[in-house]
Parts: C-alpha cells; sequence; structure tokens
C-alpha cells in the first residue's frame, strides 16, 4: 500500500543519499541508469533485462526519487550482483531532476537510460558498443537506437534500412527530423557522451508532468552546440503499456504542447539557429503538410511569429484557415490556464 504522495521540490545539488549500496570498484564501459518513483511493480522485469545483457561491461545504477511503495524491498533482492548500485532519495523531485541525479551518480563515459516502466532487449548493449567502436567524429554525443522508423527528408537521407544504419544529425536535419517528424527520442535506450568538452543535462524546469519534454530541449541544444546525434537501425527497447507513466499524463493535461513550445522558444533564441534558420526552414518545406502544420503551431505557440511568417512564405500550406491553428491563437492570445481548461472540456463533451 502506497503512502502519500512527498511533496515535489527543486533538487539541491549538494542534496545526500539516504541509501547508497555503494560504487564498483572500477570504471566500466556503458553505465545503466533506471530513474524510478513507485514503479516497484515494473523493475523486476527492466532490472533483469540489463542484467542478462550479452555485452557485460556495464553498471548498473537505480536512482529511487522518493519511493513510497516497496521499491527498496524489490531492488534488495539484487544486492549480490556488485554491478548493481541502489541510491534513494527521501526529497522528490521532478522526472527529470532525478535523471540529472543519474547523471551525476555514473562513472562511465557512456549512458544509457532505462526508464522503469520498459524493459531493454537482450542485445542493445552489444548493439550500442559496436556502433561506438565504429565512431571516428568526435563531435557526436548521443547514439539514438530508431527502431526501423524512415526518415522524413528524402533530399537528406535515404529512407530504406540499407542506408539508415549509421546517420548523423547535426542542427538543420536534426531538428526537422528528430522534433518536428519523429516527436522526439525519449532518453531511455539512448546512449548520452559524457566528457568534459560535452557535458550535458536535463532542464529541471517546472514539475512533472510540465518537465516532460525536457528530454527534446536536451535534444535541441546538443545539436546546437555543434555536437551530432547519430541513428542506429535498431530497436532498443519494448514499452509497458502504462497509463500512468509521465508522458501520458503531460499529453492528458496539455503540458506536452507548453514543452514543446518551450524548447522551440530556446532553440530559436540561440546563436547557432540565426545561422542555419534558412536552412532549417528550407528542410521543413521538404515535410509533408501535416508535419509542416505541426512545427509551424510549435514556432507560434513560443510566439516567434517572425519565422512563423517566414514558414508560411516557405511552403504552400494555407494555415490560417485550419482549426488546427486555434492550438496557436487560444494559448497566445488568452494564456496557456484558458487553454488548458478548454482542452479538458473538448475532453468531456468528446
Amino acid at each position: 500500500m502506497l503512502k502519500s504522495k512527498p511533496q515535489e521540490i527543486v533538487r539541491d545539488p549538494n542534496e545526500k543519499p539516504v541509501i547508497d549500496t555503494g560504487i564498483m570498484n572500477r570504471v566500466p564501459f556503458f553505465s545503466v541508469c533506471i530513474p524510478t518513483h513507485n514503479r516497484a511493480s515494473f523493475l523486476p522485469k527492466a532490472i533483469e533485462s540489463v542484467l542478462s545483457q550479452d555485452f557485460t561491461d556495464f553498471e548498473l545504477v537505480i536512482c529511487d526519487n522518493a519511493s513510497t511503495d516497496n521499491t527498496e524491498e524489490v531492488i534488495r533482492r539484487y544486492y549480490e550482483d556488485d554491478r548493481v548500485r541502489y541510491v534513494r532519495f527521501d526529497n522528490f523531485v521532478n522526472m527529470y531532476a532525478n535523471h540529472n541525479r543519474c547523471i551525476k551518480l555514473t562513472q562511465a563515459e557512456w549512458l544509457i537510460f532505462l526508464h522503469s516502466d520498459d524493459f531493454f532487449h537482450p542485445n542493445i548493449l552489444k548493439n550500442c558498443h559496436k556502433a561506438l567502436s565504429e565512431i571516428q567524429d568526435e563531435s557526436i554525443a548521443i547514439i539514438a537506437p530508431i527502431g526501423g522508423r524512415k526518415l522524413s527528408t528524402p533530399k537528406q537521407f535515404s529512407s530504406t534500412k540499407k542506408d539508415i544504419q549509421n546517420i548523423d544529425l547535426s542542427l538543420e536535419d536534426g531538428l526537422v527530423e528528430l522534433i518536428v517528424s519523429q516527436g522526439g527520442i525519449s532518453p531511455s535506450g539512448c546512449c548520452f557522451k559524457r566528457t568534459k568538452k560535452n557535458d550535458f543535462s536535463f532542464d529541471e524546469w517546472g514539475k512533472t508532468p510540465d518537465v516532460f519534454t525536457a528530454d527534446r530541449t536536451l535534444l535541441l541544444i546538443t545539436l546546437a552546440n555543434n555536437n551530432k546525434i547519430r541513428l542506429i537501425q535498431d530497436t532498443p527497447l519494448t514499452n509497458y503499456e502504462n497509463p500512468n507513466s509521465s508522458g501520458s499524463l503531460a499529453y492528458g493535461n496539455a503540458n506536452w504542447h507548453i514543452g514543446l513550445s518551450r524548447s522551440m522558444k530556446l532553440i530559436i533564441e540561440h546563436s547557432v539557429w540565426q545561422k542555419k534558420e534558412s536552412e532549417v526552414i528550407s528542410l521543413v518545406s521538404e515535410l509533408n503538410s501535416d508535419s509542416q502544420l505541426d512545427f509551424l503551431i510549435r514556432v507560434g505557440q513560443a510566439k516567434k511569429w517572425r519565422v512563423f511568417l517566414s514558414i508560411i512564405n516557405s511552403t504552400s500550406l494555407k494555415p490560417l484557415f485550419s482549426f488546427r491553428v486555434l492550438h496557436i491563437i487560444i494559448p497566445s492570445i488568452f494564456g496557456m490556464r484558458f487553454y488548458k481548461t478548454s482542452l479538458f472540456f473538448l475532453k468531456k463533451i468528446k
């Protein structure tokens, strides 16, 4: 039985865990991290999917964000494996603040997240290791298995399986592929590089699930800082059907839209965007009308009207006649509270 849910607070960077089973005595090739909160029923399958990998040079750090269920009891059965480290904090913070705890706790240069309601496919670490061994470009900062998804900009890349084994995305094409067309890439199953030159962390603004799209902000900033994201043709994990996942909660109450708009605002204000804007908009003009309109809506919600008009002028859209543009007008004029209330009543009517 769950105790009452703790009050979410801002993460203290100097906080100390109440439980830490200890660091392993060597630096592994991979650090696999499972951030969790009240997912005791999902954890065994997630943990065992890591421990059974055919590539074994890793540490597994389970970062417990003040769970009130029997998470500690579940994890205790894995203590004998010296690759497993359990760290519990009693301060309840938002989901990506807990991801940042993981980054601080782990040792390896390459860190892979596994969300506690997912589980790895058996050879994902082996496949990621192979992809990393082939890298010669130091600017690659993220390895993202895309599981057979096709790309959307045919002038840049072929969409056949054979030709997208290794595709490196920079700012222009990365923004279009990952943010507009693919809807982002979850950190779960992706491999992140951590060095002094390419340090990374997630934006911790807001409360869960408001912060849900911080992963997209990280992708955007990674690209804008002249790093690249490598796509590999692999299926890294399976998602549970979890109706209480952060994504489901965020999408259901409009926080998804708030976060994506904030991400778009950050990237448009970045200095690198100023240099690449015309190229990005040119790539957007190659997409289908739905993807173009999605991008237009994000820019409009971010209130970047100059870029908004540039997209209209560069495409064949007649977006001002589309009902979906109301998702720009309503929050921009009346505010997000009115927008979220409207969505609530529309769902009730539906």
